[in-house]
């Protein structure tokens, strides 16, 4: 027998591209970002990178971003956030890193905005130039039109379902690069305290044969495959984070007859502050 009005309700639809695969142990909790209107956190990026193009190998200068991202407003579905770029920069005395070097001065200042909902989908990102990103050249601004999309990756994807310790949920994203790649991403989550939740990752990366413009010179890029791995935590309170993620992405390049298999190695470290 039944009565009416004591349906349960249906659960809540997961965010698009995420996968409740496992909700983990009891008690079970949502997770939800809630950042209050004036939280600020301070960020640092590093990030070194190698590439071997075929016997041969180089590494890039490492890459030092720091940022403030602040709230601006907080609605009933999502808060209102700016990052700030403070410094963009690479560490070190490396003669190949002028170029990091110019570009970053012409970053600081650089703003980025965006809509936070609660869930951790990061929509409606645009940036805010300097005068000095104004006069940047067009390759210049290409690469910062990929710092605003990175962006999206600042925050976690959570599921609705309640969850406990050993939750298990993946999630699908394309990442804006070159080459361009859609990263499947499992989350395992191995503790929480208060607002604040710690897990480990890993992903696997793939990509679609595409063609690539370097130096007027068109290159096909094919059989794009990789994977990565890390752990963090990050406080749901004030989207502070701290992770530690290396990636390994495997790929054919070929201009005209030539074609060269290449290796890229990159390691990320973001701690918050």
């Amino acid at each position: 027998m039944s009565c009416k009005g004591h349906h349960n309700a249906p659960p809540a639809p997961e965010p698009d591209g995420l996968e409740l695969v496992s909700a983990g142990v009891l008690p079970r909790t949502p997770l939800r970002y809630t950042l209050a209107k004036g939280t600020t956190t301070t960020l640092t990026i590093d990030i070194t990178s190698r590439v071997a193009a075929g016997e041969l190998g180089s590494t890039s200068p490492p890459v030092h971003v720091a940022l403030d991202v602040s709230v601006l407003g907080v609605l009933s579905d999502r808060m209102q956030l700016a990052s700030t770029i403070r410094s963009l920069a690479a560490p070190g005395d490396d003669p190949t890193a002028t170029h990091i070097d110019t570009v970053g001065s012409a970053f600081a200042g650089l703003t980025i905005v965006a809509a936070l909902s609660p869930d951790g989908t990061i929509s409606d990102v645009d940036t805010k130039g300097t005068a000095g990103f104004d006069a940047m050249a067009g390759i210049d601004k290409a690469a910062v039109a990929q710092v605003a999309s990175a962006f999206r990756q600042l925050a976690m994807p959570l599921p609705s379902a309640p969850v406990g310790i050993g939750a298990i949920w993946k999630t699908t994203r394309a990442i804006a690069a070159t080459p361009a790649v859609t990263a499947t991403t499992t989350v395992e989550l191995t503790g929480r305290s208060g607002s604040a939740i710690s897990y480990v990752i890993t992903s696997e990366l793939h990509g679609a044969d595409q063609t690539a413009v370097q130096d007027g010179t068109s290159v096909e890029i094919a059989h794009i495959a990789g994977s990565a791995s890390g752990s963090g935590s990050v406080d749901l309170a004030r989207l502070a984070v701290d992770l530690t993620q290396s990636a390994e992405l495997h790929m054919d390049m070929t201009t005209g007859s030539d074609r060269t298999p290449m290796t890229m190695v990159q390691t990320l470290r973001v701690s918050s502050h």
